[in-house]
């Protein structure tokens, strides 16, 4: 079920396997990606959702002030969401990676659930799936 299209980011959920997908396309801009961030928030709230997948296969770099957002202004609302696991997906992006690598190592320390990553969405979606 689709939540959220724009160009940069689409949002789906999957309420019977209480899953949400945030998938990245290209690059976006401050905006762009505090605004898809938040939107996939208040609809994983909405919903009640339990499991998160972050498919940044597409994605391209994350700018440092967004990263810095991440961490101090995103990671707080994610916590108060009921969260079990996390899956992300690795971009095919250098940059990506090194930005997620930063934030993730600020991130991970502060959460209660299992994060994986993985190459491919079918891996990441039958971890979890998987209870």
């Amino acid at each position: 079920m689709l939540q959220f299209d724009k160009p940069f980011a689409t949002i789906e959920i999957e309420p019977e396997k209480s899953l949400l997908i945030l998938t990245w396309h290209g690059f976006a801009n401050s905006e762009e990606f505090r605004e898809a961030r938040t939107a996939a928030v208040q609809i994983a709230r909405q919903y009640g959702l339990t499991k998160w997948l972050s498919n940044m296969k597409d994605m391209k770099a994350i700018r440092q002030a967004d990263q810095d957002w991440s961490v101090n202004e995103w990671l707080p609302l994610f916590q108060t969401l009921h969260i079990k696991k996390w899956g992300l997906i690795i971009s095919d992006d250098m940059f990506n990676q090194m930005a997620m690598s930063s934030m993730m190592s600020k991130i991970r320390p502060k959460l209660t659930h299992p994060v994986e990553y993985f190459q491919d969405l079918n891996a990441a979606r039958n971890w979890l799936e998987r209870d």
